[in-house]
């Protein structure tokens, strides 16, 4: 007696670990859809390579920061006010790793 309940716990260990591991490749999964082509390929590295000190940050568009000639740099370049911006965004950025 003692013997099948034994067998039958470790069945139960077993099916709830199985479904476990099914629930979280679900979860996995979805979030993987959910994701941007960046953020797939980083992904993908992190699991390739085994390294998870991998990152990735948007900065705002030059574009929306920049308004006036003053804000923008030479040639297409940024100008010192996305230059600033993306500073304070990286280092935010940085401390809450």
């Amino acid at each position: 007696f003692e013997a099948r309940k034994k067998i039958r716990e470790e069945q139960e260990r077993i099916e709830r670990e199985e479904a476990e591991r099914i629930k979280q490749e679900k979860e996995n999964a979805e979030r993987f859809e959910s994701m941007t082509e960046e953020e797939r390929r980083i992904e993908e590295y992190k699991k390739e390579s085994g390294d998870s000190q991998v990152y990735s940050l948007e900065l705002d568009s030059m574009e929306d920061v920049e308004k006036t000639a003053e804000d923008k740099g030479s040639r297409g370049h940024p100008g010192p006010k996305v230059h600033a911006l993306a500073a304070k965004k990286i280092a935010s950025f940085i401390k809450n790793l």
